[in-house]
């Protein structure tokens, strides 16, 4: 029985490699997400807690105290928005990447069925031949 060589072996071992940094391009952009939120989650709890230090504070800020905190709060909310771009940025990347993945695993399956089927047909192919020898060969002894 001769042996079975899949041909497009090399694009397979391509297809692989393809799909194994698309995951690492995944984990990437999760981690950068991961980062974008931790970012939001600071800005948004420093900015509660200068709320709480203008709400709370005593004695009463002076005029100067009072708008240096809305200028904090200004620039802390500038700065939360900023930040929640760029979680919605790495969001739209995370889920990209994760289409990406996707794509990349059913090109591998598809590769893999194409390979199994080439498999099957070479074991097909070849049963068939064996059985023709063998007939062959039955047909000789019995003229013998």
């Amino acid at each position: 029985m001769r042996r079975f060589r899949f041909r497009l072996e090399a694009l397979t071992q391509v297809l692989k490699q393809a799909t194994r940094e698309k995951r690492l391009a995944l984990v990437d952009a999760l981690d950068r997400a991961d980062a974008a939120h931790a970012e939001v989650l600071d800005l948004e709890a420093a900015r509660a807690r200068a709320i709480d230090v203008g709400r709370l504070a005593e004695p009463r800020f002076d005029v100067a105290g009072r708008q240096a905190l809305n200028d904090y709060l200004d620039d802390s909310a500038r700065a939360l928005a900023q930040a929640g771009q760029a979680l919605d940025g790495c969001t739209r990347a995370v889920d990209a990447a994760r289409q990406a993945v996707q794509r990349a695993r059913v090109e591998a399956a598809r590769m893999e069925r194409l390979r199994e089927l080439h498999q099957e047909r070479h074991r097909k192919e070849s049963t068939r031949q064996e059985m023709v020898r063998i007939d062959e060969i039955a047909a000789r002894r019995g003229e013998d």
